[in-house]
């Protein structure tokens, strides 16, 4: 009987251990040269860690279990709330800002497809503790040190730069329930992702009203920052466009806003 390997994973023979030791190595000199520290955690969690980030319907996007003491387990999807974790048990001895990286191998019990698989390994980047715009351009800037390393140039790739803080106010400022958020955050991400139709559909169906789904649409589909303030009512919003447009201006000043759209 010949035993396959778990669908959505991967074995890793020696030439394409010896590639993903090349990506994974340029990941962690880049990280390096940039002044972060590597750190890691285990690879199972206690379940209530996730829920309490996610919410409940994390649950059925990951793989869990109960140990023999019947405490729910999890095995880590992502590595931002061992991050968490782990600060939070420190706060007090480490000194700030935090500048960490991980690659983590990683597991989601998610459907198998083309460039999603059930594990996977991932490039983390953080940088705790800084209250300013140049810490989120430090962070582009060591992804952008890499991809040079590797020989993309500007017209190979572009980083498309993007404020949660600025979404969530202008949102707000359409008429989005902040209890509405998170789902909605959900379907955004997947924009580049789903035909244009089909992503309005979706939208309509979770926003329901016609006048704030327009909206949306407007300002997902703005790439100048200068014209997102003339979308929302009020100049609430200035603050938030002018941490985006500082990290824009880091980002020149590194030599890599060429990069970056």
């Amino acid at each position: 009987m010949k035993i396959q390997p778990v669908k959505g994973t991967r074995d890793f023979y020696p030439p394409q251990m010896a590639i993903r030791n090349f990506i994974i190595d340029g990941w962690k000199a880049a990280s390096l040269r940039n002044g972060f520290e590597e750190y890691d955690g285990p690879i199972f969690e206690y379940l209530k860690m996730f829920q309490l980030k996610s919410g409940d319907e994390i649950v059925e996007q990951l793989f869990s279990l109960q140990d023999r003491g019947g405490r729910e387990l999890a095995i880590r999807p992502e590595i931002t709330p061992t991050l968490a974790r782990m600060v939070n048990q420190q706060i007090n001895s480490l000194a700030k800002p935090i500048k960490w990286f991980s690659v983590p191998r990683l597991c989601r019990a998610e459907r198998p497809q083309k460039g999603r698989l059930r594990e996977f390994f991932q490039w983390n980047i953080d940088i705790i503790g800084a209250g300013d715009s140049r810490a989120d351009a430090e962070v582009i800037f060591a992804t952008v040190d890499y991809l040079r390393t590797v020989g993309l140039t500007p017209e190979d790739i572009k980083i498309k730069i993007s404020s949660r803080k600025l979404l969530t106010a202008a949102l707000r400022n359409f008429g989005i329930r902040t209890d509405d958020l998170n789902p909605l955050y959900t379907l955004l991400d997947k924009k580049s992702k789903l035909p244009s139709d089909t992503f309005e559909k979706l939208l309509k169906e979770q926003i329901g009203d016609e006048n704030i789904v327009k909206k949306v649409l407007e300002f997902m589909s703005t790439e100048d920052i200068n014209d997102v303030a003339k979308l929302v009512e009020g100049n609430f919003l200035d603050n938030d466009i002018e941490e985006l447009n500082d990290v824009i201006v880091c980002l020149d000043q590194m030599g890599v806003g060429n990069y970056c759209v």
